[in-house]
């Protein structure tokens, strides 16, 4: 596809102005700014009708029955567990390269996160390690979509029909991402959660949405989600402020409309950077698997770090001094002190691949407006600094 013209102010500075390559960034219109500034008007700001048509359109776009709309991705998972009926002392288990919440969500309500290793491939979570750590105390799987790609869903729904287990989709950056012929990440699961921070292919600021096709699960979630209110000051069921705002939906309304062509930009640059980086020795690619279609929520790239003299870190630090943007997503969870009291003793042993992807992966910018002349830029310097540092 041509590149989008940008009339950002920001790419009206010099190219080689120091930091004008961020890691991502939000593509808005006059469009966006207007229905905000209608819903300022109206004085409707609280949830209301653009919550509900939001929550009626993003669900239709990716193929489920209802969707809930809540204040972030990680609130969503939060309603999410509960709603499945997540109590303390159950077990939860996650992969362990994702962002923090998918796990202390779980450590929110009373239970415990327990954490796999993720696969050499495609860094989802691995599906034989998840059978192994299955227990008694075991309520259900959090399956992340990590970068977008989806995880192998029909290995991961069989363990969980097999042991009575919920299969929650973190499909934080999943949007208009597919598995197989099966579906849009969204509706491979029990139910699923997105984010819409701005860092995801569309985004509302804050915001997040559950989808499901199970009634009577959406019904518990919107009551969680609203202080668990049945009715006005009917409070049946423990609940919180969860809601997603009038000004939020509305921008969400006005970024749905856009989405199909985010993602096309997302992958044309993806094509981009998998060409220039196609005879690099010591820059790999990601490793997208036949059962998925990427929608490249992040373009993480492995680095031989082992052939040379600098680290990882110290790339992202060299990429910076350029005013290119990069950074590892993520660390690997089971290191994190917030985990430290869980009652696992977790061994470098167990987490062989997310320990060696923490060391070599860093993402590098990718965004609506990014440019071919930005994009240059970023693989020369990068294949620069790894060609200057090889042992």
């Amino acid at each position: 596809m041509n590149r989008p013209e940008s009339h950002h102010p920001f790419l009206q500075q010099p190219f080689w102005d120091p930091h004008q390559i961020p890691l991502a960034r939000p593509s808005f219109t006059q469009v966006d700014q207007a229905a905000i500034a209608e819903v300022v008007a109206s004085g409707q700001l609280c949830q209301g009708e653009r919550v509900a048509r939001f929550e009626a359109s993003f669900a239709e776009k990716i193929g489920a029955r209802y969707g809930i709309a809540t204040s972030s991705g990680s609130t969503a998972i939060l309603v999410s567990l509960q709603a499945f009926g997540l109590m303390p002392e159950d077990e939860v288990i996650v992969p362990d390269m994702t962002f923090v919440s998918t796990a202390t969500a779980a450590m929110y309500l009373g239970a415990q996160p327990v954490f796999v290793d993720i696969t050499e491939t495609d860094h989802n979570i691995d599906p034989e390690k998840v059978g192994q750590v299955v227990t008694n105390k075991t309520k259900g799987i959090i399956a992340v979509h990590y970068g977008g790609n989806t995880a192998d869903m029909e290995r991961l729904r069989t363990i969980a029909a097999e042991r009575n287990l919920f299969l929650l989709e973190d499909a934080a950056g999943a949007h208009l991402s597919k598995y197989k012929d099966v579906g849009y990440a969204g509706t491979l699961g029990d139910a699923a959660i997105f984010s819409f921070t701005p860092t995801k292919p569309m985004t509302v600021g804050e915001g997040g949405m559950i989808t499901t096709n199970d009634l009577q699960f959406a019904e518990k979630c919107r009551q969680i989600r609203n202080f668990g209110d049945r009715k006005k000051f009917e409070w049946q069921v423990l609940g919180f402020n969860f809601r997603m705002t009038e000004m939020a939906a509305a921008l969400g309304l006005c970024q749905l409309e856009r989405l199909d062509e985010f993602i096309e930009s997302r992958r044309d640059q993806a094509s981009y950077y998998n060409e220039a980086f196609k005879d690099s020795v010591h820059i790999k690619t990601p490793n997208i698997q036949n059962h998925q279609k990427t929608n490249y929520q992040i373009y993480p790239v492995s680095i031989e770090v082992e052939q040379l003299t600098i680290s990882r870190n110290e790339i992202i630090e060299k990429l910076a001094a350029e005013g290119i943007a990069s950074r590892l997503y993520y660390p690997a969870l089971h290191k994190m002190a917030v985990f430290s009291h869980e009652k696992k003793n977790w061994s470098s042993e167990d987490f062989p691949y997310s320990l060696d992807f923490e060391k070599r992966s860093l993402a590098l910018p990718l965004f609506f407006d990014m440019t071919e002349l930005q994009q240059s830029f970023v693989c020369r310097k990068l294949k620069e600094i790894v060609e200057k540092y090889q042992r």
